[in-house]
């Protein structure tokens, strides 16, 4: 709403109050609207709310989480490249990775991947730079603990580990066998190299030339 300006003082002082009136109305126009709705009580938990009802109250409405929402984060470390863009982007550092190389693997290997889930702020940031889409939110919402030092969730054992690393060897075995299995390329056949006539040749040829005429 553009605001306009008149020459009349009285004109102006009217026009001011019905401007803000209006502009009100318009932002309260959605808590208006659910002042007037009747509230929806959740009965958990007998009502699983991550499958989902109908609310008796309100057909529009339902008794369920939604899949987009931002639960407790999760990582599958069997997908995850250990790139570590999740801990360079996390702006709060709550993210702890640890990765090393092994001779006889492929690729990088976890040692560790913990997330302190009592400072995550759920921005989403770390989801959505995952490359492998390993990284994601559950929809997991009553996350309570006794103490926020159990709330470090730690996805890398001693037991993950050992599988990773012979996940890595396999990987490399594999990528070993491909590349001798493979057919080596032939070697380009270079044509005959035409020989240069030197200049005795070519003294002799003028000659032969010379005598026949």
């Amino acid at each position: 709403m553009a605001h306009k300006r008149f020459d009349n003082p009285v004109a102006q002082y009217f026009y001011n109050i019905y401007e803000a009136v209006t502009t009100t109305l318009i932002g309260l126009k959605l808590t208006i609207k659910t002042f007037f709705t009747k509230p929806v009580t959740v009965r958990y938990p007998k009502v699983d709310i991550l499958k989902g009802e109908p609310s008796p109250e309100n057909p529009l409405l339902s008794h369920r989480v939604y899949d987009r929402f931002r639960g407790v984060l999760y990582n599958d470390v069997f997908k995850c490249t250990a790139c570590g863009l999740c801990a360079q982007i996390c702006p709060i550092d709550c993210i702890y990775i640890e990765a090393k190389k092994i001779p006889e693997g492929k690729g990088l290997i976890l040692f560790r991947f913990d997330i302190d889930e009592a400072r995550c702020m759920h921005c989403g940031l770390c989801v959505e730079v995952c490359p492998v889409n390993s990284l994601v939110f559950t929809r997991e919402f009553d996350y309570i603990k006794p103490s926020t030092d159990e709330m470090i969730e730690r996805f890398v054992d001693e037991e993950t580990n050992k599988k990773l690393i012979q996940i890595a060897i396999e990987k490399a075995k594999k990528a070993a066998a491909k590349k001798a299995a493979a057919p080596k390329p032939q070697a380009a056949v270079k044509p005959p190299e035409k020989k240069s006539e030197t200049s005795t040749e070519k003294a002799s040829e003028n000659k032969e030339e010379e005598e026949k005429k």
